[in-house]
């Protein structure tokens, strides 16, 4: 019988701890946004996620609220660089509805620098909705106590 031993670090929907996210990340920030963007009716109705153009309207009105960790400073503005990470917990409907309905929000990003470019440090939380790994966007009842369980991981 031939047997195989794989090392993985993760399989699909599993979630890493808040700590190990923050640990690998090089900049961890709260970024706060204005919805400027729209859910085209012609999307909407064939169920289709909006389209990339309207969310970048929205990533272009970002502006750095708090710094964890990294050397941002406070009022930075969006940097496409760290890539649009709009997830509302699905792609439905109705989730791409609730998103857009919002007039801002609040969005906590975890990058690691590798080469020039920015790369999530989360897993599946990243595209998830709400809940204990997954609380990094304003809308999330959990919301205040994932930045205080975030400045934990710091030491602060």
């Amino acid at each position: 019988m031939f047997w195989l031993t794989l090392s993985l670090t993760a399989f699909g929907g599993d979630q890493k701890p808040l700590c190990d996210k923050v640990q690998e990340s090089d900049l961890v920030f709260e970024i706060a946004f204005v919805q400027k963007g729209s859910y085209p009716e012609k999307q909407r109705i064939k169920e289709w996620a909006p389209p990339p153009e309207e969310l970048q309207k929205t990533a272009e009105s970002g502006v750095v609220a708090r710094v964890f960790k990294g050397s941002l400073k406070s009022g930075s503005p969006f940097n496409k660089e760290w890539g649009i990470h709009f997830n509302p917990g699905g792609d439905t409907v109705e989730a791409w509805d609730k998103f857009f309905a919002l007039e801002g929000f609040k969005q906590i990003y975890f990058l690691r620098a590798e080469d020039g470019r920015f790369t999530g440090t989360g897993w599946a939380e990243e595209s998830a909705d709400c809940g204990p790994a997954s609380n990094h966007r304003s809308w999330c009842t959990g919301y205040d106590d994932f930045q205080t369980k975030i400045l934990a991981c710091l030491g602060k």
